[in-house]
């Protein structure tokens, strides 16, 4: 037993005097970082990517969900229309809005907000003819939630219809 540990103490100085050392070269440090980096920057990319899809998605999905409650409170308390059309917008804020549309809004505005982030209802109510139907008179409700109050800059984000029964 002690002979073996001898001899390997002794092949162990021959290399050391040789100047064989059994480390990394500079190359194999260099290639290695540059793999590793390649291969976090395709992660980083991929999860950046997957961030932003996720982010635009919970924005149409909350835009959904504002459009279904606005024509909700659209169907609710606009059955007493009279008149051929009715575009409720930002730009005819407050004249055009009514109660339960002004409570579900933020605060004394005339957009919705939810996240931080602030969505922009349009509302257009038009009256439909039909030749052999005359009552009751419906209105179709369309609505559309915007990104942006700006007319250049604004995206629709969702859009939903309905109906309403209305007066004469």
């Amino acid at each position: 037993m002690f002979k073996k540990t001898k001899n390997m103490l002794s092949s162990v100085s021959a290399k050391l005097s040789n100047g064989s050392q059994g480390g990394f070269t500079l190359i194999e440090v260099l290639a290695s970082l540059v793999i590793l980096s390649i291969i976090l920057v395709t992660f980083f990319v991929f999860f950046n990517q997957a961030l932003l899809f996720s982010g635009k998605n919970e924005d149409k999905l909350v835009a959904y969900n504002l459009a279904r409650k606005t024509l909700n409170i659209v169907e609710e308390n606009y059955a007493d229309l009279t008149g051929s059309e009715l575009t409720i917008s930002c730009e005819s804020y407050p004249t055009h809005y009514r109660d339960d549309l002004k409570l579900a809004l933020y605060e004394t505005t005339c957009y919705y907000k939810e996240n931080n982030r602030y969505y922009f209802p349009e509302i257009t109510i038009t009256k439909q003819s039909f030749d052999n139907f005359t009552s009751p008179v419906l209105y179709l409700v369309h609505v559309k939630i915007y990104s942006s109050d700006n007319l250049v800059e604004r995206e629709l984000l969702s859009e939903t219809f309905g109906y309403v029964r209305g007066g004469v």
